[in-house]
Protein backbone atom coordinates (compact mmCIF):
# COMPACT_ATOMS: atom_id res chain seq x y z
CA UNK A 1 0.00 0.00 0.00
CA UNK A 2 1.28 3.44 -0.96
CA UNK A 3 2.14 5.66 2.00
CA UNK A 4 2.23 9.44 1.79
CA UNK A 5 5.51 11.29 1.95
CA UNK A 6 5.81 14.55 3.84
CA UNK A 7 7.94 17.71 3.50
CA UNK A 8 8.53 20.16 6.35
CA UNK A 9 7.16 23.70 6.56
CA UNK A 10 8.22 26.21 9.24
CA UNK A 11 7.05 29.76 9.98
CA UNK A 12 8.63 31.73 12.81
CA UNK A 13 11.38 34.03 14.10
CA UNK A 14 15.03 33.35 14.67
CA UNK A 15 17.41 35.13 17.04
CA UNK A 16 17.78 38.29 14.91
CA UNK A 17 15.14 38.06 12.15
CA UNK A 18 11.40 38.61 12.30
CA UNK A 19 8.63 36.22 11.25
CA UNK A 20 8.94 34.58 7.85
CA UNK A 21 8.67 31.20 6.17
CA UNK A 22 11.96 29.60 7.19
CA UNK A 23 11.32 26.31 5.35
CA UNK A 24 8.86 25.20 2.62
CA UNK A 25 8.46 22.10 0.42
CA UNK A 26 10.77 22.01 -2.58
CA UNK A 27 7.95 22.18 -5.15
CA UNK A 28 6.06 25.11 -3.58
CA UNK A 29 5.52 28.08 -5.90
CA UNK A 30 4.37 31.52 -4.77
CA UNK A 31 0.75 30.36 -5.09
CA UNK A 32 1.20 27.46 -2.68
CA UNK A 33 3.28 29.62 -0.34
CA UNK A 34 0.58 32.30 -0.13
CA UNK A 35 -2.10 29.63 0.30
CA UNK A 36 -0.27 28.16 3.29
CA UNK A 37 0.38 31.56 4.89
CA UNK A 38 -3.32 32.43 4.78
CA UNK A 39 -3.94 29.58 7.21
CA UNK A 40 -0.73 29.70 9.24
CA UNK A 41 -0.81 33.37 10.27
CA UNK A 42 -4.31 33.26 11.92
CA UNK A 43 -3.12 30.41 14.17
CA UNK A 44 -0.51 32.75 15.70
CA UNK A 45 -3.06 35.27 17.02
CA UNK A 46 -3.28 35.72 20.81
CA UNK A 47 0.16 34.14 21.20
CA UNK A 48 0.13 34.83 24.95
CA UNK A 49 -2.40 32.00 25.32
CA UNK A 50 -0.27 29.43 23.51
CA UNK A 51 1.69 28.34 26.58
CA UNK A 52 0.84 24.69 27.27
CA UNK A 53 -2.09 25.06 24.80
CA UNK A 54 -0.69 24.35 21.31
CA UNK A 55 -3.03 24.86 18.35
CA UNK A 56 -3.14 22.04 15.88
CA UNK A 57 -4.32 22.86 12.37
CA UNK A 58 -5.05 21.02 9.16
CA UNK A 59 -5.81 22.49 5.74
CA UNK A 60 -5.96 20.98 2.28
CA UNK A 61 -6.96 21.86 -1.26
CA UNK A 62 -7.12 19.75 -4.41
CA UNK A 63 -3.34 19.25 -4.54
CA UNK A 64 -1.81 19.49 -1.05
CA UNK A 65 -2.64 18.60 2.53
CA UNK A 66 -0.87 20.36 5.41
CA UNK A 67 -0.98 19.69 9.12
CA UNK A 68 0.98 21.41 11.87
CA UNK A 69 1.03 22.97 15.28
CA UNK A 70 1.46 26.53 16.53
CA UNK A 71 3.13 26.61 19.94
CA UNK A 72 5.72 28.19 22.20
CA UNK A 73 9.23 27.11 21.26
CA UNK A 74 9.98 26.21 24.88
CA UNK A 75 7.14 23.65 24.72
CA UNK A 76 8.42 22.30 21.41
CA UNK A 77 12.03 21.69 22.44
CA UNK A 78 11.49 20.99 26.12
CA UNK A 79 13.91 18.06 26.12
CA UNK A 80 16.65 20.11 24.50
CA UNK A 81 16.24 22.86 27.12
CA UNK A 82 17.49 20.36 29.68
CA UNK A 83 20.73 20.10 27.66
CA UNK A 84 21.50 23.79 28.07
CA UNK A 85 19.94 25.20 24.87
CA UNK A 86 17.72 27.74 26.66
CA UNK A 87 18.84 30.53 24.36
CA UNK A 88 16.93 28.91 21.47
CA UNK A 89 13.60 29.90 23.04
CA UNK A 90 14.07 33.70 22.96
CA UNK A 91 15.08 36.26 20.36
CA UNK A 92 17.72 39.03 20.59
CA UNK A 93 15.29 41.25 22.55
CA UNK A 94 14.62 38.49 25.07
CA UNK A 95 11.08 37.84 23.83
CA UNK A 96 9.77 34.27 24.14
CA UNK A 97 9.51 32.68 20.71
CA UNK A 98 6.46 30.96 19.26
CA UNK A 99 6.34 29.10 15.96
CA UNK A 100 4.33 27.12 13.42
CA UNK A 101 5.87 23.79 12.42
CA UNK A 102 4.21 21.28 10.15
CA UNK A 103 4.30 18.86 7.25
CA UNK A 104 2.91 18.91 3.71
CA UNK A 105 1.96 15.99 1.47
CA UNK A 106 0.72 15.80 -2.10
CA UNK A 107 -2.87 14.71 -2.58
CA UNK A 108 -3.02 11.47 -4.57
CA UNK A 109 -5.89 9.88 -6.49
CA UNK A 110 -7.49 8.81 -3.20
CA UNK A 111 -7.92 12.51 -2.30
CA UNK A 112 -6.56 12.00 1.20
CA UNK A 113 -3.39 10.78 2.92
CA UNK A 114 -3.30 7.05 3.63
CA UNK A 115 -1.10 7.52 6.69
CA UNK A 116 -2.11 10.53 8.75
CA UNK A 117 -0.80 11.40 12.24
CA UNK A 118 -3.14 11.07 15.19
CA UNK A 119 -3.97 14.12 17.29
CA UNK A 120 -1.91 14.16 20.50
CA UNK A 121 -2.70 17.57 22.03
CA UNK A 122 0.43 18.60 23.97
CA UNK A 123 2.62 15.75 22.73
CA UNK A 124 4.68 17.51 20.04
CA UNK A 125 7.37 14.92 19.52
CA UNK A 126 6.62 14.53 15.83
CA UNK A 127 7.35 18.23 15.23
CA UNK A 128 10.59 18.53 17.20
CA UNK A 129 12.93 17.67 14.27
CA UNK A 130 11.58 20.63 12.32
CA UNK A 131 13.20 23.12 14.69
CA UNK A 132 16.52 22.17 13.15
CA UNK A 133 15.66 24.49 10.25
CA UNK A 134 15.46 27.41 12.69
CA UNK A 135 18.81 26.43 14.20
CA UNK A 136 20.35 26.52 10.72
CA UNK A 137 19.43 30.20 10.43
CA UNK A 138 19.55 31.08 14.11
CA UNK A 139 22.27 33.74 13.95
CA UNK A 140 21.54 35.14 10.47
CA UNK A 141 21.24 38.93 10.67
CA UNK A 142 19.14 41.37 8.69
CA UNK A 143 22.25 42.50 6.84
CA UNK A 144 23.35 38.94 6.11
CA UNK A 145 23.52 37.40 2.64
CA UNK A 146 21.06 34.63 3.53
CA UNK A 147 18.54 36.82 5.39
CA UNK A 148 15.77 36.16 2.81
CA UNK A 149 16.80 32.65 1.88
CA UNK A 150 14.13 30.00 2.46
CA UNK A 151 15.19 26.40 3.07
CA UNK A 152 13.63 23.91 0.62
CA UNK A 153 12.57 20.62 2.16
CA UNK A 154 12.12 17.29 0.37
CA UNK A 155 9.36 14.70 0.71
CA UNK A 156 10.09 11.61 2.76
CA UNK A 157 8.35 9.00 4.89
CA UNK A 158 7.59 9.84 8.49
CA UNK A 159 7.23 7.61 11.50
CA UNK A 160 4.30 8.50 13.73
CA UNK A 161 1.15 7.11 15.30
CA UNK A 162 -1.47 6.96 12.57
CA UNK A 163 -5.17 7.62 12.86
CA UNK A 164 -7.57 4.70 12.56
CA UNK A 165 -10.32 6.01 10.27
CA UNK A 166 -13.08 3.60 11.29
CA UNK A 167 -12.36 3.97 15.00
CA UNK A 168 -11.23 7.59 15.37
CA UNK A 169 -13.56 9.37 12.92
CA UNK A 170 -17.24 10.11 13.53
CA UNK A 171 -19.99 9.86 10.85
CA UNK A 172 -22.11 12.44 12.70
CA UNK A 173 -19.22 14.91 12.70
CA UNK A 174 -18.64 14.16 9.02
CA UNK A 175 -22.12 15.56 8.30
CA UNK A 176 -21.39 18.70 10.35
CA UNK A 177 -17.89 19.17 8.94
CA UNK A 178 -17.79 22.14 6.57
CA UNK A 179 -16.01 21.85 3.20
CA UNK A 180 -15.01 24.33 0.51
CA UNK A 181 -17.83 23.25 -1.82
CA UNK A 182 -20.39 23.12 1.00
CA UNK A 183 -20.53 26.50 2.78
CA UNK A 184 -17.34 28.42 1.86
CA UNK A 185 -18.55 31.64 3.53
CA UNK A 186 -19.35 29.97 6.88
CA UNK A 187 -17.45 28.23 9.67
CA UNK A 188 -18.50 25.35 11.93
CA UNK A 189 -17.45 25.79 15.56
CA UNK A 190 -17.29 23.27 18.43
CA UNK A 191 -16.19 23.52 22.05
CA UNK A 192 -12.56 22.51 22.46
CA UNK A 193 -13.19 19.32 24.40
CA UNK A 194 -10.55 16.64 23.90
CA UNK A 195 -13.19 14.13 22.84
CA UNK A 196 -14.36 16.41 20.04
CA UNK A 197 -10.93 17.46 18.89
CA UNK A 198 -9.56 13.95 18.45
CA UNK A 199 -12.56 12.85 16.40
CA UNK A 200 -12.68 16.09 14.42
CA UNK A 201 -9.02 15.67 13.54
CA UNK A 202 -9.54 12.15 12.19
CA UNK A 203 -12.78 13.09 10.39
CA UNK A 204 -11.16 16.05 8.61
CA UNK A 205 -8.07 13.98 7.77
CA UNK A 206 -10.02 11.40 5.76
CA UNK A 207 -12.35 13.95 4.12
CA UNK A 208 -11.91 13.73 0.34
CA UNK A 209 -12.90 17.35 -0.25
CA UNK A 210 -10.88 20.54 0.38
CA UNK A 211 -11.43 21.54 3.99
CA UNK A 212 -9.63 23.09 6.98
CA UNK A 213 -9.60 22.78 10.76
CA UNK A 214 -8.03 24.74 13.63
CA UNK A 215 -8.13 23.26 17.13
CA UNK A 216 -7.90 25.37 20.29
CA UNK A 217 -8.33 28.92 19.00
CA UNK A 218 -8.37 31.61 21.69
CA UNK A 219 -11.52 33.31 20.38
CA UNK A 220 -14.25 32.76 17.75
CA UNK A 221 -13.36 36.14 16.24
CA UNK A 222 -9.86 34.92 15.40
CA UNK A 223 -11.36 32.13 13.32
CA UNK A 224 -14.14 34.25 11.79
CA UNK A 225 -11.44 36.48 10.30
CA UNK A 226 -9.55 33.52 8.83
CA UNK A 227 -10.10 31.12 5.90
CA UNK A 228 -10.69 28.18 8.26
CA UNK A 229 -13.96 26.32 7.67
CA UNK A 230 -13.99 24.42 10.99
CA UNK A 231 -12.57 24.99 14.46
CA UNK A 232 -12.82 24.59 18.21
CA UNK A 233 -12.87 27.40 20.78
CA UNK A 234 -13.31 27.56 24.53
CA UNK A 235 -15.99 30.20 25.02
CA UNK A 236 -18.97 28.81 23.11
CA UNK A 237 -21.84 26.87 24.68
CA UNK A 238 -22.57 24.45 21.85
CA UNK A 239 -21.97 23.63 18.21
CA UNK A 240 -22.73 26.59 15.99
CA UNK A 241 -22.37 27.73 12.38
CA UNK A 242 -21.38 31.35 11.81
CA UNK A 243 -20.57 33.60 8.87
CA UNK A 244 -16.88 34.11 8.20
CA UNK A 245 -15.71 37.72 8.03
CA UNK A 246 -13.93 37.87 4.69
CA UNK A 247 -12.03 40.98 3.59
CA UNK A 248 -14.99 42.00 1.42
CA UNK A 249 -17.46 41.62 4.28
CA UNK A 250 -15.17 43.46 6.69
CA UNK A 251 -14.86 46.35 4.25
CA UNK A 252 -18.65 46.45 3.78
CA UNK A 253 -19.18 46.58 7.55
CA UNK A 254 -16.70 49.42 7.89
CA UNK A 255 -18.43 51.35 5.10
CA UNK A 256 -21.85 50.84 6.70
CA UNK A 257 -20.52 52.02 10.05
CA UNK A 258 -18.99 55.10 8.43
CA UNK A 259 -22.24 55.98 6.64
CA UNK A 260 -24.23 55.50 9.86
CA UNK A 261 -21.88 57.86 11.71
CA UNK A 262 -22.22 60.52 9.00
CA UNK A 263 -25.99 60.16 9.06
CA UNK A 264 -26.09 60.64 12.83
CA UNK A 265 -23.86 63.72 12.65
CA UNK A 266 -26.16 65.39 10.10
CA UNK A 267 -29.49 64.24 11.52
CA UNK A 268 -32.15 67.02 11.65
CA UNK A 269 -34.78 67.34 14.40
CA UNK A 270 -38.00 65.57 13.41
CA UNK A 271 -40.03 68.83 13.27
CA UNK A 272 -37.48 70.55 11.03
CA UNK A 273 -37.17 67.48 8.83
CA UNK A 274 -40.97 67.41 8.36
CA UNK A 275 -41.04 71.10 7.40
CA UNK A 276 -38.18 70.62 4.90
CA UNK A 277 -40.00 67.71 3.29
CA UNK A 278 -43.19 69.79 3.06
CA UNK A 279 -41.36 72.76 1.46
CA UNK A 280 -39.61 70.47 -1.03
CA UNK A 281 -42.90 68.88 -2.00
CA UNK A 282 -44.47 72.31 -2.58
CA UNK A 283 -41.46 73.40 -4.66
CA UNK A 284 -41.67 70.29 -6.83
CA UNK A 285 -45.40 70.93 -7.43
CA UNK A 286 -44.80 74.56 -8.46
CA UNK A 287 -41.96 73.51 -10.72
CA UNK A 288 -44.23 70.96 -12.39
CA UNK A 289 -46.92 73.59 -12.98
CA UNK A 290 -44.34 75.97 -14.50
CA UNK A 291 -43.16 73.28 -16.89
CA UNK A 292 -46.72 72.50 -18.00
CA UNK A 293 -47.46 76.23 -18.53
CA UNK A 294 -44.29 76.62 -20.61
CA UNK A 295 -45.18 73.65 -22.78
CA UNK A 296 -48.70 75.05 -23.39
CA UNK A 297 -47.24 78.46 -24.33
CA UNK A 298 -44.83 76.94 -26.84
CA UNK A 299 -47.60 74.85 -28.36
CA UNK A 300 -49.83 77.96 -28.76
CA UNK A 301 -47.06 79.92 -30.45
CA UNK A 302 -46.13 77.08 -32.78
CA UNK A 303 -49.77 76.55 -33.60
CA UNK A 304 -50.15 80.19 -34.80
CA UNK A 305 -46.86 80.27 -36.74
CA UNK A 306 -48.56 80.31 -40.15
CA UNK A 307 -50.66 83.37 -39.22
CA UNK A 308 -47.71 85.59 -38.25
CA UNK A 309 -47.02 88.60 -40.55
CA UNK A 310 -43.40 88.25 -41.74
CA UNK A 311 -43.05 92.01 -42.27
CA UNK A 312 -44.13 92.58 -38.69
CA UNK A 313 -41.55 90.06 -37.42
CA UNK A 314 -38.80 91.76 -39.50
CA UNK A 315 -39.74 95.22 -38.13
CA UNK A 316 -39.64 93.91 -34.54
CA UNK A 317 -36.19 92.41 -35.20
CA UNK A 318 -34.83 95.77 -36.44
CA UNK A 319 -36.24 97.61 -33.43
CA UNK A 320 -34.73 95.03 -31.08
CA UNK A 321 -31.33 95.39 -32.76
CA UNK A 322 -31.39 99.16 -32.35
CA UNK A 323 -32.29 98.81 -28.69
CA UNK A 324 -29.40 96.42 -28.07
CA UNK A 325 -26.83 98.70 -29.88
CA UNK A 326 -28.15 101.89 -28.30
CA UNK A 327 -28.66 103.46 -31.79
CA UNK A 328 -25.00 103.08 -32.89
CA UNK A 329 -24.12 101.30 -36.11
CA UNK A 330 -22.13 98.13 -35.92
CA UNK A 331 -19.65 96.76 -38.42
CA UNK A 332 -21.02 94.41 -41.01
CA UNK A 333 -20.03 90.81 -41.00
CA UNK A 334 -17.85 91.40 -44.10
CA UNK A 335 -15.88 94.14 -42.37
CA UNK A 336 -15.42 92.05 -39.30
CA UNK A 337 -14.13 89.14 -41.30
CA UNK A 338 -11.36 91.12 -43.05
CA UNK A 339 -7.96 90.12 -41.62
CA UNK A 340 -5.76 92.74 -40.00
CA UNK A 341 -2.23 93.29 -41.31
CA UNK A 342 -0.38 92.17 -38.22
CA UNK A 343 2.70 90.06 -37.97
CA UNK A 344 2.23 87.82 -34.88
CA UNK A 345 5.67 86.30 -35.15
Amino acid sequence: MYESKWAGIVYGRSYHLDFRLIAIPEDFTSNETNWALEYIIPTTRAASKLSLHPRWSLFKNEYYCTFGVTCMVRDLIDRERENGEKNLTKDAQGRPLYIFVGYVTKINTRKYAINFPAYKDTNLEIFQPLYQYVKNQWLVKDSGVNRKKTILTNYQKLSFTKIKPRKDSDPHLAEQLNCQDKHPSKISLWQNFAQWESKLWATAAICKKPTSLCLGSASPQHLLKSPFLNGTVANIAKFTIQDRLTDHLLESEQERAKKLTIKKNFLFPSSLEAQVKKDLQSTFQQAGQAVNFGQELVQNIMGKHDEVDLEEVKLKSVIKEQEETFGFKTKTSIQQSQPENKDWF
